[in-house]
């Protein structure tokens, strides 16, 4: 092989990893948080494949249809006899501080605040949802999780399990609680598989039907108006600073991150 064949693979080489970082920069830029949750996604999709298949079931990504007729999305469910676990996936870095109490946590990257909805209360929308679509599962039978990368700093009290991903796997293995006969896992697992929404359409309705959601509470926080029970907000001192709170308290518990 001469000089000149060699030089032109690697130009060619260089051309595809180029390519692949100019999508990779379009996609931050254009999708921002939806490319990195998907990224986030994909990296416990392959964690949990390490799970053995002869008693843990997954489906990731599963859209399911509610009895009112809205749609909830869920990131991941693993089904097996110690439970169904009820995975939510945030890709979120630097300090995330909250409790399973407050409506929104707080994300600092440096000088930079953000704030992100509460993935327990989320979490804990999409148990009701299997609840409701798995009526003949004990209640104890579903377990939430909620996990973050590994490099995130978790500043986190609550009850339900929060995670780095690292651990994710191994926090599963650990649960030897059976929960479910043998029967009920492969008559959940099926009915999953059966009543998952696949239609593009639907996707794409539940993600607008998300968005309009959000602005209508950022609008309200924004006016002082509480989203939830529609009293006023006011500027409360807690353990990690000043907050939003709802003057109904504690009749409502409505609480936002003073951004």
């Amino acid at each position: 092989m001469n000089t000149s064949t060699v030089m032109h693979q690697m130009s060619g080489d260089l051309g595809i990893l180029l390519a692949i970082i100019f999508i990779l920069f379009v996609g931050l830029r254009l999708f921002g948080a939806k490319f990195k949750g998907k990224m986030g996604e994909l990296k416990v999709d392959g964690l949990l494949v390490k799970l053995p298949s002869t008693t843990y079931h997954t489906l990731d990504n599963v859209l399911l249809r509610k009895k009112d007729g809205r749609t909830s999305q869920i990131d991941h469910i693993v089904v097996s006899k110690f439970g169904v676990f009820v995975i939510e996936t945030k890709n979120r870095g630097g300090q995330i501080v909250g409790t399973e109490h407050q409506n929104q946590w707080t994300q600092s990257m440096g000088h930079q605040r953000h704030t992100l909805q509460n993935p327990l209360h989320q979490n804990f929308g999409h148990v009701r949802t299997l609840q409701e679509v798995l009526p003949e599962l004990p209640e104890t039978a579903f377990v939430p999780i909620v996990v973050f990368p590994n490099h995130t700093s978790l500043r986190v009290h609550a009850s339900s399990p929060v995670l780095h991903m690292r651990d994710l796997v191994r926090w599963i293995l650990a649960q030897k609680t059976v929960r479910l006969t043998d029967g009920q896992v492969g008559q959940a697992y099926a009915k999953l598989k059966e009543m998952r929404v696949v239609d593009k359409t639907a996707y794409k309705e539940h993600v607008r039907r998300i968005q309009k959601n959000t602005r209508a509470m950022e609008q309200a926080i924004h006016t002082g108006v509480c989203p939830k029970c529609g009293g006023k907000l006011i500027q409360r001192q807690g353990r990690y600073g000043s907050f939003w709170g709802c003057s109904g308290f504690p009749h409502c518990r409505f609480r936002a991150s003073i951004r």
